[in-house]
């Protein structure tokens, strides 16, 4: 199972489940998720975020801007200076609308 795999499985069973999000991952209402690799495209990244990723880093991983995604998890200040930017894609960073874009059920090529 690859990651998109995963994540479409993760918030199949968060959507479809009476459990609530773990308490660390309330500010946001689910896990968060991020892509990681070395070959994300940016002309993609609405895809990306549909499949239910909360955001991505591209490989080889730069762990200060990592160390600031990851802060960005229970801080939503952080978060949102970590966002997406049109052009910027290589830093890597929180999808604008994670919180509210609805996770796909399916794989975008099934």
């Amino acid at each position: 199972m690859n990651g998109s795999e995963s994540t479409v499985r993760i918030r199949g069973f968060e959507s479809n489940s009476k459990l609530s999000a773990p308490r660390r991952h309330a500010t946001h209402r689910r896990i968060p998720i991020f892509a990681v690799s070395a070959s994300l495209f940016e002309e993609r990244w609405m895809e990306y975020m549909e499949i239910g990723f909360d955001g991505w880093i591209l490989k080889p991983v730069d762990f200060r801007r990592l160390g600031k995604l990851l802060d960005g998890t229970r801080n939503t200040t952080v978060r949102k200076e970590a966002e997406y930017v049109p052009g910027q894609w290589e830093r890597g960073g929180w999808f604008l609308a994670a919180t509210t874009a609805p996770p796909k059920t399916t794989m975008a090529n099934e």
